[in-house]
């Protein structure tokens, strides 16, 4: 008997050839760079956190921004 031997192949492969492609595959589209995660990713810069955030590390802290005044009441003693 003999038997005739071929290279390892995957059983998910498209056409049992070894091919890494599928017929008519395009190839994957290039990440814009100027996107906040391409940015973090690519040169590690992550985008600036505003104040309050969880992700701001900032020290010494930040001065929350100031709110509207409100209007106050005193209290009243008997």
């Amino acid at each position: 008997v003999i038997v005739d031997r071929t290279a390892p192949m995957l059983l998910s492969d498209p056409a049992l050839d070894g091919g890494t492609e599928l017929l008519g595959a395009a190839p994957p589209a290039k990440a814009d760079p100027n996107l906040p995660g391409e940015k973090l990713t690519v040169e590690g810069k992550a985008p600036v956190a505003s104040p309050g955030r969880a992700d701001d590390f900032s020290w010494p802290s930040k001065p929350a921004a100031a709110a509207a005044a409100s209007d106050t009441t005193t209290a009243i003693n008997p």
